[in-house]
Order: structure tokens, then sequence, then C-alpha cells
């Protein structure tokens, strides 16, 4: 299978490469670039560690680029579920570990990331074997410099010493303007960016998309008549919200977040409603609660939407996406739950360049990796996405995170 030049330059660098971060822009292609990285440096056996949702993904694109390959591919709720876990035994001694959506190892104190790249994890197993490493991410730095931190700690821990940096706090003091709260550290802004980007060359290769159509975000903001049927905040969470700053998730907030999407889910289904009034229009339309995909499927029925959700196994999305592109004019609406459709999903740009999220993410990456699914290589038009909000709600704290997160990816990696 003959690959893009940009992916064969990419998988050349790799190849040579024992420790590697590939950030490529979402769309591009990276499972194929480090595949045939794999390739080309004769390994004969590789480990994959990656979100369940792409383990699938990973095998059908191994048997394209790379038949020979052999591929164990676990997943990071496979992996979390271990108390213990050894390369060796476990994955019968590959010769290189592919970290699949490392943005998931963010956290320095969760059990992924330590297992992955803590002292004596799958990383430091595969170095001291003689292995490669590389960590692959169209979102390597979803929200702030911090979350870079743990894979440059586990592949470049002498260098960061040599910067003088023996630790995840001379990290944060080093490029983060930060403050510890009650909710754990929050970070305000990058600092010391020429530093940090001086990290990259040679660690980092990350390209933007160079023969797309531009891609334009926007915020469609509504209102309710009635927000009363919203359950009552408590009086911290309201105080942080007023203040503009988004709080951590808690159950009172997960009601309160899942009432204000089921009362969006009407009027964003009327906006689409007419909007298709253009027979050969199509959309887009993602959300994070099943209860407003069911909404929106019941209201859109006279579009045969197709639907892809936690539940959807991998070769049902195949189909589903398929019908989408394929069958016109008949279904006209592709229905995704924001998770689910966030990686791991090709073809959407072959049957729309219109985006609604119904529900933006709390997490900005979902949110990044979602306009992917159609700003990729294949789409022919201008890409338009339109994040809806709830006026005078959690959606515009949302939205402002969003905007917030971006604009330090902005500054940092793009």
């Amino acid at each position: 299978m003959s690959l893009r030049l940009y992916q064969e330059e990419g998988a050349a660098r790799l190849a040579v490469s024992t420790r590697m971060i590939l950030g490529d822009a979402v769309g591009l292609g990276k499972t194929r670039t480090v595949i045939r990285a794999l390739q080309l440096r004769g390994v004969a056996h590789a480990a994959v560690v990656c979100p369940a949702v792409v383990v699938d993904h990973w095998r059908r694109e191994a048997a394209a680029v790379y038949p020979g390959l052999k591929l164990t591919v676990v997943s990071y709720g496979k992996l979390s579920r271990q108390s213990d876990v050894q390369l060796g035994p476990m994955l019968d001694r590959p010769t290189a570990l592919v970290v699949d959506e490392f943005h998931y190892c963010k956290s320095i104190d969760s059990k992924r990331t330590k297992l992955v790249f803590g002292p004596g994890g799958l990383s430091d197993q595969m170095l001291e074997a003689g292995g490669a490493v590389w960590a692959v991410s169209g979102t390597p730095m979803p929200r702030n410099p911090y979350e870079l931190f743990p894979a440059f700690w586990a592949l470049w821990r002498g260098d960061l010493f040599a910067l003088g940096i023996k630790g995840h706090k001379d990290w944060l003091n080093t490029f983060c303007v930060w403050a510890p709260t009650d909710y754990g550290i929050r970070v305000y802004a990058p600092k010391n960016v020429p530093v940090l980007k001086s990290l990259f060359p040679g660690r980092l290769l990350r390209r933007r998309h160079v023969e797309l159509p531009p891609v334009r975000t926007g915020v469609l903001t509504l209102t309710a008549a009635d927000l009363g049927t919203l359950p009552d905040l408590d009086p911290e969470t309201a105080a942080r919200l007023a203040s503009g700053q988004l709080p951590p998730m808690s159950p009172n907030l997960a009601r309160y977040r899942h009432a204000v999407g089921d009362l969006k889910a009407p009027l964003v289904a009327e906006i689409v409603a007419e909007e298709l009034d253009d027979e050969k229009a199509s959309r887009v339309v993602l959300a994070y609660h099943h209860s407003v995909l069911d909404a929106l499927e019941d209201a859109l029925w006279e579009f045969h939407p197709v639907r892809v959700d936690g539940s959807t196994s991998a070769a049902q999305r195949q189909t589903r996406v398929a019908d989408f592109c394929n069958k016109r004019p008949l279904v006209r609406v592709f229905l995704g739950q924001i998770g689910a459709c966030g990686t791991g999903m090709d073809g959407l740009q072959h049957g729309a360049h219109e985006m609604l999220i119904a529900e933006p993410d709390w997490d900005s990456a979902l949110n990044v990796q979602a306009v992917g699914r159609l700003h990729r290589m294949g789409q022919m038009k201008p890409v338009n996405v339109r994040f809806v909000a709830l006026a005078d709600t959690l959606d515009e704290a949302i939205v402002r995170q969003h905007e917030r997160e971006t604009a330090m990816r902005a500054v940092v990696v793009e």
C-alpha cells in the first residue's frame, strides 16, 4: 500500500529514532506512518498501547501496510486492570513500543501513566532492552505544558536534568504559570516557551495540514425559554462558574450538564432540520449523552440518521460511516457520541463538511479530535464546525476553557 510523501518522510524519521514523539495533526494518518516506520526499522514484533476504540484499527492498518508484522495491541483499560506490568511475559519480547494517544497518560498520578511512563514502566523496560519507544498523538498537549511532562521525563530524563529539571515541580515552575487549588494544580498560562520549544527538535515531530481546505470553528449560542428545569448547582460550584472557572466534575455538576444537554437537544434538532431543507446538505452532529442522541435521532427521523456511540462495534462503525457517505439522498445525518468518534474513525470527511457539536466536551482534546473527523485527508471543501452553547449555563464556561486551552496549544505546539 502506497503512503503519502509526508508519511514516508515521517516513517523514515521514526525508524532511526530510539525514542520519539509523533504529534502530527489529527487526520494525517499517524497509524500508517508508525507501521511503515516499524517496517523500515525491521521490527518483527511490536507492542501498541492505545484506547480500546482503536485496537481493531491498529490491526487493520498493520495488515494493510506491513502484513508480516506481529502486533500485540493492549488497551489502556486492560493495562490499568493489571497490578503490575512486565513487558516480556505480557507481550512476548517485542522490540518496539508504541504509546498511541499518549495524552491519555498526561496525569502523573494516574495508574496508566505510572504503568507506561513511570519508573520501571513499559517505556523503561523497552529502552533498557534496547528497543524503541514512540509516543503518538494528534493532541500531544491537550490543555497545557504540564501534560507533556510524563512523556518527556520517561524518554529524555537525562536531558531534563541538564536543564535543572529534576522532577515534575521543576517542570511546572519552569514552563507553567500555575497555582495549587483544592482540586489540584491549575495551569493558567505557559512560560519560557522558547526554552520549552528548544526541547522539541529531534524529539517531537509535528506536521500540520498543508493540503487541506481551511477549517473554521465558531460558537452558536442558543437561548432556552425556561432554564428553571435545570437542577440547582451547589453554591461553591455556582461561585466558581460565575468567576469564569470550570470546576472539577461532581455528581451535582454531572446532573446539571446532562440537563443542559437535554434542554438543547430539540433546539439543535430544529436548526439541523431547517438547514437540511437544502436537499444536497448533510450534517455531522456530535453529543455527549445518550439521551441527547436519542432525542436528536427521534426528531430528525425523516433524514434517516445513522448513529455511532460507545456501544457500537468496530464493524458497525465502519458500516454506518459508509452508509452516511454513500446512501444519498436518503441518509443525511450522522449522529455520534463525541468520545466514541474522537479518534480512530475515518471516512466522514467524504460525506460532509459541516459539523455541529451539540455538547462540547469537558476535555478540549476530544473537541479537537472531533473536528479532525471532517478536517482530514480526503476533505475537498472548507470545513465549518459550530460548538453549540446554551446561554447562561455551564456551556459558556466549557467554551471559555476550550478557547483558553486552544490558545495555549497554539503558543506551544502549533
